[in-house]
């Protein structure tokens, strides 16, 4: 932590804006006054008129117990957007969904699969996507994620969809945590959790189905699902290649098990890795 609060003091004196002042009192905060504190600072800085607002991107007001996944994806997606442009070196939770050469570009096509409240479907719009189709199935993030869409204005370029993806059609069940928006999961066995039934469809088939003319960019954080996505989209990663920011830590064979699925639908991605993400292209 003394770590974290001394490189946002720096980024602060070296680039004194709105986002690098939340930076220093967000941390400083969290090390003289605990976890819990931290939360009130994101309030200070960029919550107005009932909402979150950060950069045009409006966001909706969450529950005490939610502002934990809040923050670590508003870091993650948002902020880390602010600290690449700056070419400044911090260390978020999992990391940004783009590096150098995966990246949204104008006139994509975006499959948010696992959007949550929305935060990279937003971001998407607002770096120039066509349109966003956000995979959301848990309904108490969904309901966050309707609110997100009510709030921003985007032509109705955001879709949301309901399901959960996988690598066939059907029926099955998600396991989830009531205290936790972040944690639900149609493989993982989560402990003290509850689960609800749940529709399970293909990417192949909803492109199908829906007449999409292509997909440029996947970004999947789906808790373990994603060797089940990508297994059902093998048509759509060999025909149109779309980038792929797909997380690859929620179980110990992922980058192994991942690399191969994707490699077999189209052997002519070239692939990244960090600790925490496949990056393709």
């Amino acid at each position: 932590m003394f770590k974290e609060t001394m490189t946002a003091l720096y980024n602060y004196l070296i680039h004194p804006n709105i986002h690098s002042r939340f930076l220093a009192e967000y941390y400083i905060t969290w090390f003289l006054k605990g976890y819990r504190a931290k939360d009130q600072v994101l309030y200070k800085y960029y919550f107005k008129d009932n909402h979150f607002e950060i950069d045009d991107i409006k966001l909706p007001t969450l529950k005490d117990e939610d502002m934990g996944v809040f923050c670590h994806d508003f870091f993650d997606i948002i902020l880390s957007q602010w600290i690449k442009t700056k070419s400044l070196h911090f260390t978020f939770h999992d990391g940004p969904y783009e590096n150098n050469n995966v990246k949204i570009e104008e006139g994509d096509i975006v499959f948010d699969a696992g959007a949550n409240i929305g935060l990279f479907s937003v971001l998407a719009l607002k770096k120039g996507a066509k349109r966003v189709y956000a995979f959301e199935p848990v309904p108490k993030s969904l309901e966050y994620l309707n609110k997100t869409k009510l709030l921003n204005d985007f032509d109705n370029r955001l879709e949301i969809v309901p399901h959960a993806l996988s690598d066939e059609e059907g029926i099955s069940y998600i396991k989830f945590k009531e205290d936790n928006i972040a944690i639900s999961s149609l493989i993982l066995d989560i402990l003290e959790g509850k689960e609800f039934k749940v529709k399970t469809i293909t990417i192949d088939k909803f492109v199908e189905e829906n007449k999409i003319e292509r997909v440029d960019f996947i970004k999947a954080d789906i808790e373990g699902a994603e060797r089940l996505m990508l297994m059902g989209a093998k048509n759509v990663l060999k025909e149109f290649k779309p980038k792929l920011a797909i997380c690859s830590y929620h179980l110990p064979d992922d980058k192994e098990v991942l690399t191969k699925i994707i490699l077999e639908a189209n052997p002519k991605y070239e692939l990244e890795f960090t600790s925490s993400k496949i990056f393709a292209k």
